[in-house]
C-alpha cells in the first residue's frame, strides 16, 4: 500500500474535522429543536387557542426545518467532492482537484483551503517533464 503524502494526510484530517462540524452541527439543530418543543417552544397539537397552525411560529419552524435540511445536503454533498478530491492529491499530475478544493473552501468547508493551497504551491514548486515547446514571442 502507498504511503499518502503529506498534504493528503493534512487533507484527510481536514475531511475528518469537517464531516466532525456537520455531524456535529446536525446534533445540535435536532437537540435544540428537540428542546425548543419539549419547553413549549412549538405547540404539536394545532389547536387554535395556542397559536397551532394558526401562529407564526408554524411558519418560523417550518423555515428553519427546510433551511436546516438544505444545509445538511449541501454540507453531505461538500463531503462527498472533498472525498474523491482528497483521495486524489496522492497523483499531483494536474491542478485540478486542488482547485475544486480551493472553491469548496469559498463555497462553506473552509478548511478545505489548507491542502488545496497547499497541493498548488507544492503543484508549481515540482519539476514537470512537459513535451509542450516554449511559446514563441508573435509580434
Amino acid at each position: 500500500m502507498k504511503r499518502p503524502s503529506p498534504i493528503q494526510t493534512v487533507g484527510w484530517i481536514v475531511w475528518w474535522l469537517e464531516l466532525a462540524l456537520t455531524v456535529g452541527g446536525l446534533v445540535l439543530s435536532l437537540l435544540g429543536s428537540l428542546g425548543a418543543s419539549m419547553m413549549g417552544g412549538y405547540n404539536w397539537s394545532g389547536s387554535m387557542m395556542g397559536g397551532g397552525m394558526m401562529g407564526t411560529n408554524h411558519w418560523l419552524y417550518g423555515f428553519g426545518m427546510l433551511f436546516g435540511l438544505f444545509w445538511f445536503a449541501w454540507r453531505v454533498v461538500l463531503q462527498v467532492v472533498g472525498y474523491i478530491a482528497v483521495q486524489s492529491l496522492s497523483n499531483l499530475s494536474s491542478l485540478v482537484w486542488p482547485i475544486v478544493l480551493i472553491v469548496m473552501g469559498f463555497l462553506g468547508g473552509f478548511l478545505f483551503l489548507i491542502p488545496g493551497v497547499w497541493a498548488v504551491i507544492q503543484y508549481y514548486q515540482e519539476p514537470r517533464d512537459d513535451n509542450q515547446q516554449p511559446r514563441k514571442n508573435v509580434q
